[in-house]
């Protein structure tokens, strides 16, 4: 079934192939050979969880052999579309001058603020190089904090 914010949720992965337009064989074939890397502790795919740094970085350090792998083999499954994007987010909330997310219709979420990484990215796509996102991140940082704090400058 269809979820809150364009999650879908299913009981199986063919059921969420399904609502998501997937080939379901391909989606659990996928996720099947993805537990088995999990399971080694080793993605033999894309290399996750290959250097310390991965491995210091892992959502779950307790999660052996690899913290960064976790097999997908237990229900509710769920899915969400999004766009490739070379850095930072696309297609991220948009705010006004002051930082304020706006609806899809322009007008304001009265008390809901962005910055950063989680607002729409100013670059598009596109990225110019390391450290690229801190002035931005700064800038609408403090315009939100100035804005939320409802200062006049």
């Amino acid at each position: 079934k269809k979820v809150e914010n364009n999650f879908y949720q299913a009981n199986s992965l063919e059921e969420l192939g399904e609502l998501i337009g997937v080939h379901s064989g391909n989606l659990t074939d996928t996720a099947r050979k993805f537990s088995e890397f999990a399971k080694r502790g080793e993605d033999r795919d894309f290399g996750r969880g290959k250097s310390i740094w991965d491995r210091n970085r892992g959502s779950d350090p307790n999660n052996k052999p690899n913290p960064t792998l976790g097999t997908i083999d237990q229900a509710p499954y769920f899915a969400m579309p999004f766009k490739a994007s070379f850095l930072g987010t696309k297609g991220g909330p948009r705010t006004d001058e002051r930082a304020q997310v706006l609806r899809l219709d322009g007008s304001i979420i009265e008390g809901l603020y962005a910055a950063g990484n989680v607002m729409a990215n100013c670059f598009g796509s596109k990225g110019v190089g390391a450290g690229t996102t801190l002035g931005p991140c700064l800038t609408w940082g403090y315009i939100a904090g100035v804005s939320a704090a409802g200062c006049k400058k």
